[in-house]
């Protein structure tokens, strides 16, 4: 039995005492691994703290966060992949086995192209209404990926922009 899953979801995995291994998700036939998106924790600095002087304060953190001491630090106390190479072999436990599983497939994932709505609904729900569409209702997929794909050619376009 396979799960599809990501970091979110360890610890109740663990909390329910399953044993699992984070790997790649094979192909449907076996023959290697398919890409994934991958999500990585991350931080921004916004016009707030220039606008109340926590410019030199917001840039501090931001350089410690994007070294390899509070990468790790961060990707441990949140349970995600870091994108920092150097670290990701300090990471501990679940967030090193993703980091290492990701790092074999993975595209990262740009949450201003997935969360934007520009074609009508997000790709979340458009992911949605693929799946029931396609595999509850049976609907022909190359319809509903069509229907699909204009949806989210318009949201990646404008979140490219964004």
């Amino acid at each position: 039995m396979a799960l599809a899953t990501g970091s979110w979801r360890i610890e109740p995995t663990k909390a329910a005492k399953i044993k699992y291994t984070v790997t790649t998700i094979p192909t449907l036939n076996g023959q290697g691994s398919t890409k994934v998106l991958a999500g990585f924790g991350g931080v921004y600095i916004t016009s707030f703290a220039k606008e109340h002087g926590m410019s030199l304060a917001a840039k501090a953190v931001i350089d410690y966060l994007a070294g390899p001491a509070g990468s790790a630090a961060y990707a441990t106390a949140t349970g995600r992949p870091t994108p920092n190479i150097a670290a990701a072999a300090r990471s501990s436990g679940d967030a090193k086995a993703f980091a290492t599983a990701l790092s074999k497939t993975a595209t990262p994932q740009l949450n201003n192209l997935l969360t934007n709505n520009a074609g009508g609904s997000d790709y979340y729900a458009v992911i949605n209404d693929v799946f029931e569409k396609i595999l509850i209702k049976g609907n022909k997929p190359e319809t509903v990926l069509r229907k699909a794909k204009t949806v989210l050619r318009k949201n990646f376009a404008a979140g490219a922009k964004g």
